[in-house]
């Protein structure tokens, strides 16, 4: 079962369907396409090799058109950013960040239906990191806009990409050291095509999926933190 992110509303909701897949001897993973992409591997392998140091601060945003009917903005059905955009910068965060959450910070806009339209959240992770990101629909009406960027701060430079997420095609991001940039161009194909080949391979040779139980259950958890901070 490829299920398309977020896998559930709440960690609870997540544990319960990946305990449920397990005792039937199913192959449950959720559909983060981006994070097949060869850009993310890159960029994560350059991360942790400590090409930049320690990583200091993230700061990441995915902000959309605000859309006038869509099922995004019904809370029954899960909507607003946070679950729709917030999740790709939690998992973009806890890629490049490997430490237990220590804190969450956040605050957020609501429309009228009672979800939210603009959320920005702080978390303070246990090694020191620190990562902040904004989401939201909240661009204008009816406009194909969006906006999304990445900065990654560490010890010895900094990372900064303005490619957008779950991007295609020839994609690009800079490494700077010492003031001395360096491009790291990366071809893309098509990443739905790419996580359902993955997921494959996981059933009939038992490669371990690129979004693992253990790493979804840990942003689902995330998630839940910033929307408890925001009152959703």
């Amino acid at each position: 079962v490829l299920c398309e992110k977020p896998l559930a509303i709440n960690a609870d909701e997540a544990k319960q369907m990946y305990d449920c897949a397990k005792e039937n001897g199913v192959h449950l993973m959720e559909a983060y396409a981006y994070l097949h992409s060869p850009y993310v591997k890159s960029l994560v392998n350059d991360v942790k090799s400590g090409i930049i140091g320690d990583v200091d601060f993230i700061d990441t945003a995915f902000i959309t058109q605000f859309y006038k009917e869509d099922f995004r903005l019904h809370k029954e059905l899960g909507g607003g950013a946070m679950y729709d955009l917030g999740c790709y910068c939690t998992t973009m965060i806890l890629s490049l960040i490997d430490s237990p959450v220590e804190s969450v910070k956040a605050g957020a806009e609501f429309t009228d239906l009672g979800v939210d339209s603009l959320t920005s959240a702080a978390i303070q992770f246990k090694n020191g990191a620190k990562a902040s990101f904004t989401v939201g629909m909240c661009l204008g009406t009816n406009t194909n806009a969006r906006y999304d960027r990445l900065y990654v701060h560490g010890s010895k430079g900094i990372i900064k990409s303005d490619v957008e997420y779950n991007q295609e095609g020839k994609v690009s991001y800079t490494v700077i050291i010492d003031g001395k940039k360096k491009v790291r161009k990366i071809k893309v194909p098509q990443n739905y095509s790419l996580e359902i080949e993955q997921l494959g391979r996981c059933i009939r040779e038992g490669e371990k999926p690129h979004v693992s139980p253990e790493f979804s259950l840990k942003n689902s958890a995330l998630i839940d933190a910033v929307l408890k901070e925001i009152g959703f």
